[in-house]
This record gives C-alpha cells, sequence and structure tokens, in this order.
C-alpha cells in the first residue's frame, strides 16, 4: 500500500516518530545538492502525519526568509513531544510548539565545516541539550537549543557517521560510522569504540537503544548487499546477529 499521500519532494531524508503517540510521525525531505543538482529535488519540507503515515501535511517548506530549503535530519524531545528540531547544511531549526512556528539558527562551531546533519537526538532529560550526527562532520553537541555548537568526535573520526541515539536514561551516546559503532558515557565529549561480537564494521547504519531497558539495543548495517540487525544485551559491549537478510 502507497503512503507517500501528500509528500511533495519523496526524497525523505528522516523519519521520526512522536514519543507519546505513534500515530504521529515527522519527517523530513531534500536531496543534498552534490547528489542532485536539480532545484526541484532540493526544495524540501518538514512533513507530519497524525493517521500512522497514511497522509502526510507540509509543516513547513520554505525558510523564514522565503527562499527554498532541503532538510535533512529532524528529532524530537522525549520529555516534551512540543519541541521539534530539524537540520540541514549551516542551518538549524527549532520549534517550541508542536511544528506551529519555527526559529532559525547556525549549525555547528564557528570557523568549521560542520557537513550535512545526518540525525538528531535530544536528551531525554533536558530538551534544550541536542547532539547531532554529521556526514563528514562526526558529532555536534549544543547545549542551548542549538545557539552554540561544540564538537564531541573525541575518540572516534567522525567520518561518515550515519545515525545516533542517546539510552532511555542518558547515560550513554551511541553513533554509528563507516569505522564502526562508538559509545560516550560523558555526553559526547570522549568515545570507544563498541563494535565486538558479530558486528562487521563498515556500513554500520541505524541505532536504537530499547525505550526502557538499558541494557537491550538493536542495531543495523548494510554491507556486500547483506543487511544484517544485532543485538546487545549488556549496553553495547557485545553483539550477536538477530537477522540476516542476504
Amino acid at each position: 500500500t502507497q503512503i507517500n499521500n501528500g509528500i511533495r519532494n519523496l526524497y525523505v531524508t528522516n523519519i521520526k516518530f512522536d514519543p507519546t503517540n505513534p500515530s504521529v510521525i515527522w519527517g523530513t525531505t531534500g536531496m543534498i545538492p552534490q547528489f542532485d543538482t536539480d532545484i526541484e529535488n532540493q526544495d524540501g519540507s518538514i512533513i507530519l502525519s497524525k493517521d500512522s503515515g497514511m497522509s502526510w501535511s507540509e509543516v513547513k517548506r520554505n525558510r523564514n526568509n522565503g527562499g527554498i530549503q532541503l532538510y535533512s535530519a529532524l528529532g524530537i524531545s522525549p520529555s516534551n513531544p512540543n519541541v521539534i528540531y530539524a537540520g540541514a547544511f549551516g542551518i538549524f531549526f527549532k520549534s517550541k510548539d508542536g511544528g506551529m512556528t519555527w526559529t532559525e539558527s547556525g549549525f555547528g562551531p564557528l570557523g568549521s565545516n560542520p557537513g550535512h546533519p545526518i540525525d538528531i537526538a535530544v536528551d531525554p532529560s533536558d530538551e534544550n541539550i541536542v547532539y547531532v550526527d554529521s556526514y563528514v562532520g562526526g558529532v555536534f553537541q549544543s547545549k542551548d537549543a542549538g545557539k552554540t555548537w561544540v564538537t564531541n568526535a573525541f575518540g572516534y573520526s567522525g567520518s561518515e557517521t550515519k545515525d545516533v541515539a542517546i539510552s532511555p536514561d542518558g547515560s550513554k551516546v551511541f553513533a554509528t560510522s563507516r569505522s564502526g559503532i562508538f559509545s560516550s558515557e560523558d555526553k559526547g565529549v570522549n568515545w570507544l569504540p563498541v563494535g565486538l561480537g558479530d558486528v562487521l564494521l563498515d556500513e554500520l547504519q541505524a541505532v536504537s537503544p530499547h525505550p526502557t531497558d538499558t541494557n537491550k539495543i538493536l542495531l543495523g548495517d548494510s554491507q556486500d548487499a547483506m543487511s544484517s540487525i544485532f543485538l546487545s544485551t549488556d549496553g553495547g559491549m557485545s553483539w550477536k546477529t538477530v537477522f540476516m537478510l542476504f
């Protein structure tokens, strides 16, 4: 069944479920220019479904100045789902009223090239602490809702990072990349590789901690036309294969 009703730009870059209502789904669209030079495909939006994805509406399309904008990442505060963040190269967006209005700020530390945001995670205990996993740039943290940023990629290269997620108690931050999966226990300042067990270190994609059990984490990869899902039951220290698609 096609569920693209209402999605104008089919280059969907991110999907997130409302943490309190699984029927509400947020998304972002728009193609990064170096992968598609068609201006029409770069004309993205922030999209919203309130009926489990059967229909969609555009919550935000243009920038506040009227210019077209692609959107490559989105994050929702677990403690306050009315607080929503979205990002793209060089720009960051925040809504405090469930997407009705949006403010804009810069993305990344001053004087740096932070790359393209790929995923956004919000601290479960503080809606103003935001982590962004960025293509090329690495992991960045803001403690003031995106107004200022610091680099949080100490301990790994940050090369072609794919996903970022926070454990339900906020004690660990996980990031995936081509060079493996990494964990931070000091809110993203220092990182250690935790790709032990069955995990192959190429093309790691998504990481998803269990919503209530801090020991259980799912990890997905895609390598050499095979896709696998791994499960950790010890907080990310070791992994076992639970699904493989040949």
